[in-house]
């Protein structure tokens, strides 16, 4: 089952709409709601519309949403669930879509990470613990950065999100366990 479309608030909004179409057009379109949530809600995140169909990817997006704003946002009772809450749809629905093309999640979109994974501080962060021989050179290209953000993300076993969905990409977990090495 998809993590939005367990939602009460999504159940309601499907409801309100069969209120407003006769039955034969609802059991034509009332699924087409449900698309549209899950979709929008997805770019917010900064999925693709493809990896809004994918539970696991869509997940793990809702789980790095979550930790961040329990992490950045300092909203200390958000638990990483993976399943959005009523709250947390209505929040959602108040952000500006995602770009998907610079950004692969909404940590990588937030004020912990201005600009990006790209940021001048970022690459820094990443040499603390990479290899000497993959350390990153100052400027490296996006691809770059994701691939040292990978290597860093299979070599250590003490992050909480896990996901393969999240390879390469710069989580509240990683971000914070790197920002307190020395």
């Amino acid at each position: 089952m998809h993590p939005i479309q367990r939602s009460d608030y999504a159940r309601s909004l499907v409801r309100t709409f069969a209120l407003l179409l006769p039955l034969q057009s609802f059991r034509r379109y009332g699924i087409a709601v449900c698309d549209v949530l899950v979709d929008g809600l997805a770019r917010k995140l900064c999925l693709t519309d493809a990896d809004a169909k994918t539970v696991p990817k869509m997940t793990a997006a809702i789980q790095v949403y979550q930790m961040t704003l329990r992490d950045v946002l300092s909203q200390a009772s958000t638990q990483v669930t993976g399943k959005l809450t009523d709250a947390q749809i209505l929040s959602l629905d108040d952000e500006a879509k995602c770009d998907n093309t610079k950004f692969k999640n909404l940590f990588e979109a937030s004020k912990a990470v201005p600009g990006g994974i790209t940021n001048r501080d970022v690459i820094p962060l990443l040499n603390k613990k990479l290899q000497k021989d993959q350390q990153l050179a100052p400027g490296s290209s996006e691809a770059q950065v994701r691939n040292g953000i990978s290597e860093l993300q299979q070599s250590l076993s003490n992050l909480t999100l896990r996901s393969s969905a999240l390879r390469g990409q710069m989580t509240p977990d990683l971000f914070g366990f790197l920002q307190n090495l020395p």
